[in-house]
């Protein structure tokens, strides 16, 4: 047996409680209030990397060292001790010698995309200094710099966002909000859009399935929205946005901090969109009217152990779009002009309770709770639609160490409540969903170098029965900078075909469900691997991963069988993507950083018999993207150029003569680009999308006649508006004590 697996195996009898070859015993800090046990301190073998931290009894336990006796104590804060520990017993140590630390000026430049070298699932973390590369007036608007998720229209009529991540359409991306499944069901069509840029602290993009704890739903990977927090934001928050197209838009937070427990913060959006634009000259609005008016309040408090955060929100969302001459005074049937006219009404809400209990092996219990009514009601052309969802979530979790912190538990219940009512035309879909469901999720830590996440869901659903979701990550790192992982597990989701198919609804197309529709189900697999180094104080990084998804079974849209019909039916046959991403960043000069990334997606699906390339999903797609910050900190300057490869397209588009590429449309390429001037409290940014004027010129099949069978506005795998110019302008004052931060 080589030395190195016996090690693997001693340590692991040692975190198991297995002491006969260990050594043990407390690490504590002499504090005004006395001796007080040390949480996370690390013990290790002098001259090894075999080692462990203490737990929040300032406990640990070690394998014993064949031939080394000295042990090294190190904690933030204190001088590094070394003892020896060749003595049997229980050691007893006291950190008593804080370090004197010299006054030091540190410069560091931080990206504002990062892979996360922590914990075992595969994630990229955007924070705001992302978001402030482009407009970012709202989540859909926040991807345009980041290569992981791709944004397009959903339909030429709408406005709606859609998007892509792995390969597959967005629906197969758990979207959550402080890791809540918040936009979801009716609510997603416009989600995005409904959460202002302004809003935003960060975004969790993680890839392949996701942990048990957050549901069954996350097949393809987890897009987690982390709001600003009052106790943690600017006291003062203003933006104002206006493009030359006519959109502008208004954002105030104001966060108060009362005392050290108790905390608020109101945050408010308007925006507006009145400016009738046709660039291709179709008739049709190439942007719909819009207006919404969005306010959120959110309260924190912290007190003993105890965290109760709230968060309350209304939305109201005015959308009017189809041909220019369409009045939406008028009664639809008593006018000869296509239209869209929709009203939304969003009401949500959610309680975070948590406990951290100070006794025991890193014990905390979190309660959720969460809450939304969503109505979506109008017409599309001369078809009336009425969507209402009522929505209830709760998720009990509870968390401990086991023995040591090496090895954590996860464990709790959920219960979901979504009760639907779709109308549109003469399709009528209901249903209510109660889903009971509990998880466990064990997590084995040795130090930085090893980490397994194992979990398992069984959830009960009244309509369709027993959903079981096992879920396996695994990370290794043999270097500080280099990371490993793999991971693999199943997925379930039931589909709302009308809210998530908004294209479906723009068409003269007669909408077919041909059969019961069954959940879906897919099996994800894949892995990454992540490379950082330092050159000469400039960061770099490499990526690269690869996913499958393999489904079980999919509710398929069906729009070549026949260009007059969509058609739903459930999977049968084959259905994958392969999904590959390489990316490397890097600050090539001082304040100059970086990013290249290339994308291959391999996705197909049977369609009648035949597998087939995916609807508009590009085989191949890559992004470069440079930022530029000046030693001052004073200017900015960001560009992001987009390659967007060939995607199939239905029969229907393919035949209608717009494309010159038959079945598949052609390779373009777009251009984004930002300025910003920052003074003390004041940025100024300027910018434009879209600057090398691509567009998708006839979006809308039929556009001449929208009342004919032919009419179809579902086809859009482009831009659909050329170049656009914007300016703004942003405020801050951030409490005192975030000034020296």
């Amino acid at each position: 047996m080589s030395i190195k697996i016996k090690y693997i195996i001693i340590i692991l009898l040692a975190s198991l409680g297995v002491h006969a070859q260990t050594i043990e015993g407390h690490v504590w800090e002499n504090t005004e209030a006395g001796k007080v046990p040390v949480y996370s301190a690390n013990v290790y073998w002098l001259n090894t990397t075999i080692g462990t931290t203490t737990d929040f009894n300032g406990y640990f336990a070690l394998p014993k060292h064949e031939t080394q006796t000295q042990l090294v104590i190190s904690y933030i804060g204190y001088s590094n001790d070394t003892i020896d520990a060749s003595a049997s017993g229980k050691l007893e140590i006291v950190l008593t010698k804080p370090q004197t630390l010299d006054v030091a000026t540190v410069e560091a430049t931080k990206s504002g995309t990062n892979y996360s070298s922590l914990g075992a699932i595969n994630s990229i973390n955007l924070s705001e200094k992302e978001f402030k590369k482009a407009a970012c007036c709202n989540l859909s608007e926040s991807f345009e710099t980041n290569a992981a998720v791709d944004v397009n229209f959903a339909d030429g009529i709408t406005g709606a966002k859609t998007i892509k991540m792995m390969g597959l359409d967005g629906i197969y991306t758990q979207l959550m909000i402080e890791n809540i499944p918040s936009i979801r069901g009716l609510g997603r069509t416009f989600g995005m859009s409904h959460i202002p840029g302004s809003w935003l602290e960060s975004v969790q993009i993680s890839k392949g399935v996701g942990t048990v704890v957050n549901g069954y739903e996350a097949m393809a990977g987890q897009i987690n929205v982390e709001l600003k927090k009052p106790d943690e934001a600017e006291r003062l928050h203003f933006n104002a946005y206006i493009n030359h197209m006519g959109r502008s838009e208004v954002n105030l937070n104001i966060s108060n901090e009362f005392n050290e427990r108790l905390s608020t913060m109101i945050m408010v959006h308007g925006s507006a969109f009145r400016t009738r634009t046709d660039m291709n000259h179709d008739g049709f609005l190439d942007i719909p009217l819009n207006q919404q008016f969005n306010v959120a309040n959110r309260w924190a408090w912290f007190h003993k152990g105890w965290e109760v955060q709230g968060f309350a929100r209304g939305i109201y969302e005015g959308r009017i779009g189809g041909q220019e001459e369409f009045d939406p005074k008028t009664p639809k049937l008593e006018q000869p002009y296509y239209g869209m006219d929709l009203g939304i009404q969003r009401y949500e809400g959610f309680l975070k309770t948590g406990r951290v209990f100070k006794k025991g092996l890193n014990r905390s219990m979190g309660w959720i709770n969460e809450a939304a009514y969503h109505k979506m009601e109008g017409f599309f052309g001369r078809n009336d639609y009425k969507g209402v969802n009522t929505h209830y979530y709760s998720n009990l979790i509870f968390q401990t160490n086991i023995v040591n912190p090496m090895h954590q538990l996860k464990a709790g219940a959920s219960f979901l409540l979504d009760d639907y009512q779709e109308q549109f035309g003469n399709i009528d879909l209901k249903r209510r969903e109660l889903v009971p469901g509990v998880f466990g999720e064990y997590q084995f830590t040795y130090l930085t170098t090893f980490t397994l996440l194992a979990g398992m869901r069984l959830d009960y659903h009244n309509l369709y029965g027993v959903f079981a979701t096992p879920r396996l990550h695994l990370k290794y790192s043999p270097k500080e900078m280099t990371t490993f992982r793999v991971s693999a597990g199943r997925g379930y989701r039931v589909a709302s075909i009308l809210a998530e198919n908004t294209n479906v609804l723009v068409s003269s197309r007669q909408v077919i469900v041909a059969e019961a529709l069954q959940p879906e189900e897919s099996w994800t697999f894949g892995g990454s691997f992540t490379q950082k180094w330092v050159h000469k104080n400039r960061d770099f990084s490499f990526n690269v991963d690869f996913y499958r998804t393999e489904f079980m079974n999919q509710v398929v849209l069906d729009l070549d069988e026949d260009r007059y019909s969509s058609i739903f039916y459930n999977l049968d046959g084959r259905s994958y993507a392969n999904s590959l991403q390489i990316e490397a960043i890097a600050e090539v000069i001082r304040g100059l950083e970086i990013r290249l990334a290339y994308k291959f997606n391999d996705v197909k699906t049977t369609y009648q018999g035949e597998l087939r390339d995916r609807l508009f999903t590009p085989r191949h797609a890559g992004q470069l993207n440079a930022a530029y910050t000046t030693r001052s900190k004073r200017w900015l300057f960001d560009a992001t150029l987009q390659l967007n490869g060939r995607g199939r397209l239905p029969a229907s588009y393919s035949q209608s003569e717009l494309t010159t590429d038959g079945d598949y449309s052609p390779v373009f390429v777009t251009l984004n680009a930002q300025i910003t001037k920052i003074w003390k409290q004041w940025e100024v940014y300027v910018g434009g999308e879209n600057i090398t004027g691509y567009r998708q010129h006839d979006p809308i099949i039929g556009y001449e006649n929208p009342f004919s069978p032919d009419f179809d506005a579902s086809s859009i795998w482009g831009p659909i508006f050329g170049p656009m110019a914007y300016v703004g302008v942003r405020f801050n004052i951030p409490h005192k004590e975030h000034v020296a931060r």
